[in-house]
């Protein structure tokens, strides 16, 4: 599903290759695509004149619901979800809850291995490409309830053989 988002600016296409699919929690309990779009809507960093400067809305590429609904972010535009070293080269994968608090729900962990097999296809990678944001940043997302064993056991048996 594509929202019709309100980005505060053009955004760019990635030009490296992707490297690895980065999953990530919202860290809040409830909050939808359009609640994360909104809140990332008004971060900002302070630019050395002291002017703001706003994040054009939701950093990650993909966003999955708690029903499973796989909802496109930015797609395959430069995301704002693992930092600088990393938005141009990997693409950032949401998903709804906070999984340090809850548990992800079976709906999440298929539609993930889903697109998870998708982008590991397009993009030639395997599923050793596949970390939590944890895992190059030092963050606890995307939690301790995150399935990341039976994602990447999950999104293996979708693979084509060679993958």
């Amino acid at each position: 599903m594509v929202p019709n988002y309100n980005w505060r600016e053009a955004l760019p296409y990635i030009e490296e290759p992707i490297i690895k699919l980065v999953q990530h929690h919202m860290a809040h309990p409830t909050w939808t695509v359009y609640d994360v779009h909104n809140y990332h809507r008004s971060k900002y960093v302070i630019r050395e004149d002291g002017t703001k400067d706003y994040w054009a809305g939701i950093g990650y590429n993909y966003w999955i619901g708690f029903d499973g609904t796989i909802y496109e972010g930015r797609g395959r535009k430069r995301g704002a979800h693992a930092g600088a070293e990393w938005n141009g080269r990997s693409l950032g994968i949401g998903y709804q809850g906070h999984f340090n608090q809850q548990e992800m729900t079976d709906a999440q962990l298929r539609s993930g291995a889903w697109l998870n097999a998708i982008l590991i296809v397009e993009d030639n990678l395997s599923v050793d490409d596949i970390i939590g944001h944890g895992d190059i940043l030092s963050t606890s997302c995307p939690g301790k309830n995150f399935r990341m064993q039976e994602l990447r056991e999950e999104t293996q048996k979708l693979l084509p053989a060679g993958f």
